[in-house]
């Protein structure tokens, strides 16, 4: 399983929010959202269960083994698709441990893929000992700061602002107002207006 895949709890659980909302398909809402969770813990256990806290860019699910770190992928580019999701199933649940699961990943960050001006990926997340022999990459992928520091820090901002009945985020964590049926229908009317 790459991390890219991690996307998919938050949109299983937003699409079980909104169903709520809309009070249409209530029985599959709650499964949705149950399959979000449980997911979104397989995607904090990719992180959890390594020496340094990090989630390698890909894993691997052996019935004998269990989970590891896939050997042709195990360094981290400090991608945003777990916090994405972590983000999200605070969002709709509101339980605690989302920030706990979150606050763990960063302080794994800080640990280990700080370099003097930035953040970096880190070569092997299965050796907490690689930052001595290689270190962080010393540059930093444009959507760390666009969107794996943005979610963890709308992580625990409890502002208006964070309100996914409001505002939907675009694949680049850009917040968008979700516009209503009268607004969108005055949007597209004005713009055929001769």
């Amino acid at each position: 399983m790459e991390h890219l895949a991690c996307f998919l709890p938050g949109m299983l659980a937003l699409g079980a929010k909104h169903m709520k909302q809309c009070q249409k398909g209530l029985e599959v809402a709650d499964d949705h959202l149950q399959l979000a969770k449980d997911l979104t813990k397989t995607c904090y256990e990719t992180y959890a269960r390594t020496p340094t806290g990090l989630a390698g860019d890909a894993s691997r699910f052996d019935q004998n083994r269990g989970f590891m770190v896939d050997p042709g992928a195990p360094w981290t580019v400090l991608r945003p698709e777990t916090l994405e999701s972590i983000f999200v199933l605070y969002q709709v649940t509101k339980d605690p441990m989302y920030q706990e699961w979150g606050w763990n990943i960063f302080k794994a960050i800080e640990k280990h893929c700080k370099t003097t001006h930035g953040f970096g990926a880190f070569p092997d997340v299965r050796n907490a000992n690689a930052r001595c022999c290689q270190g962080p990459d010393d540059r930093t992928e444009t959507f760390f700061f666009a969107e794996t520091i943005k979610y963890l820090y709308l992580l625990f901002d409890d502002s208006k602002f964070t309100d996914l009945s409001k505002y939907v985020f675009n694949t680049e964590a850009h917040p968008l107002p979700i516009p209503t049926q009268d607004s969108a229908f005055e949007t597209y009317a004005g713009a055929f207006r001769i």
